[in-house]
């Protein structure tokens, strides 16, 4: 009966820390009924396997381990251990990561099993995606308002997004596209090489205005490129060719795409003359010749091309002679 009486002193939670200071000393048969209980020895590993039940139960209970920073465990909520009640463990997450380096092998394992995430910019980057896929999910695009916030407290978002500044996300994501990481390049290269694809498919070229915004509500577009500032992203491109890795250059010109600006004016200028031509059946432009913006004949990019002036400034040009023989 000894040895029962002891047990229900250690129940009731009296001489713990004892108990752990005299392991060595205490009788095999207690030891042996401690280790069935699951009686952990060290306090320190006690402590981690409270946090191991913390992080356990958020996943369980939200998909992942996208905890905010201010996440505190709710207590007297029956669905957490009553040993992580009250645990700040947007904080603790935070200490983990910056002591990642100190931990034990075994306890990175742990951790990882679970999905934790390590890293700041990809927490960052998987809860930016998190609220993407929600708005697509919501409103069945990618067109992100710029002053888009998402909502606090509504069951349609997922809790670690939050008043989370998507819009403004979104914008940054486009602007800073060469510093992110490889595999969230890819995601973005593919939204930009359906715009691109689409606009080609449409128009027979990717000589686009740089003004040009894919259309919202278009069902000839993908939902994921509408709004998109096409002409500005060309422009971008163009720009930042020399940084492009050479399976991105190969792709945009696998499509027909135009990288230098002189380029793509000397191509206006062909395509506004073969237009000409196929109207009047010569190519005598008249000085005072501008492409109409009114005749359904002309492609909407060429639309008030002083195109008259053009080709007397190109009879007269000495310049790229082997340009200017493939006219004749």
């Amino acid at each position: 009966m000894e040895i029962y009486q002891f047990l229900e002193n250690l129940l009731l939670g009296k001489n713990v820390s004892n108990l752990r200071s005299r392991r060595d000393n205490l009788l095999p048969e207690y030891q042996h009924e401690l280790d069935k209980l699951g009686f952990v020895w060290s306090k320190l590993e006690d402590e981690w396997q409270v946090k191991l039940a913390a992080l356990t139960t958020y996943k369980n209970l939200h998909g992942n381990l996208l905890i905010p920073q201010r996440f505190v465990v709710p207590t007297n909520d029956r669905q957490w251990p009553k040993d992580t009640w009250s645990i700040k463990l947007g904080l603790m997450v935070m200490n983990l990561r910056r002591r990642q380096r100190i931990l034990t092998p075994e306890r990175r394992n742990s951790l990882e099993k679970l999905g934790f995430v390590w890293d700041e910019l990809q927490y960052k980057w998987q809860r930016n995606l998190t609220a993407l896929k929600t708005y697509k999910k919501i409103n069945g695009n990618l067109s992100v308002p710029y002053k888009f916030v998402v909502p606090i407290n509504d069951p349609n978002w997922p809790e670690e997004t939050w008043n989370l500044r998507l819009g403004i996300n979104v914008s940054s994501l486009r602007a800073r596209r060469d510093n992110l990481l490889p595999e969230y390049q890819h995601e973005l290269d593919l939204v930009k090489l359906a715009a691109l694809t689409t606009y080609k498919k449409l128009h027979g070229n990717l000589l686009i205005p740089n003004n040009f915004v894919v259309p919202t509500n278009d069902r000839q577009w993908p939902k994921d490129t509408w709004n998109i500032k096409l002409g500005l992203m060309v422009m971008n491109l163009r720009s930042r060719q020399s940084n492009l890795t050479p399976k991105r250059r190969n792709a945009l010109e696998k499509l027909g795409f135009v990288w230098s600006a002189y380029d793509r004016s000397w191509q206006d200028k062909v395509e506004a003359l073969k237009v000409y031509k196929s109207i009047h059946s010569d190519v005598n432009v008249p000085l005072s010749f501008v492409v109409p913006a009114d005749d359904p004949r002309w492609p909407k990019h060429l639309h008030n091309m002083p195109l008259g002036r053009l080709v007397r400034y190109l009879r007269y040009d000495t310049n790229d002679k082997e340009r200017k023989s493939t006219l004749k």
